[in-house]
C-alpha cells in the first residue's frame, strides 16, 4: 500500500466514523506507508519498531468495543 492510498482509506474511514458520531482508535506498526494524519474520528497509534510480531495475536484478527 502506498501513502496516497493509506491517506485516501483513512479519509473514508474518518468519514464514516464521523456521520455515525463514532470515534476510534488504530493501532499500526511502522511501515512506510503509515502516515501519521490527523483526523476528527480517528485516532493513530504507531506500535514501537520490531513490537509487532510480539503484539499479535494467536489469531489474524482482534476487534472489541471499548465504552469511553
Amino acid at each position: 500500500m502506498t501513502a496516497e492510498i493509506f491517506v485516501e482509506w483513512l479519509k473514508v474511514v474518518n468519514a464514516a466514523m464521523r456521520q455515525q458520531h463514532r470515534k476510534i482508535l488504530l493501532l499500526l506498526d511502522n511501515a512506510p506507508s503509515h502516515l501519521n494524519v490527523e483526523l476528527s474520528n480517528v485516532k493513530l497509534e504507531f506500535l514501537p519498531a520490531k513490537s509487532t510480531s510480539c503484539l499479535q495475536t494467536d489469531g489474524p484478527w482482534c476487534y472489541t468495543t471499548v465504552q469511553v
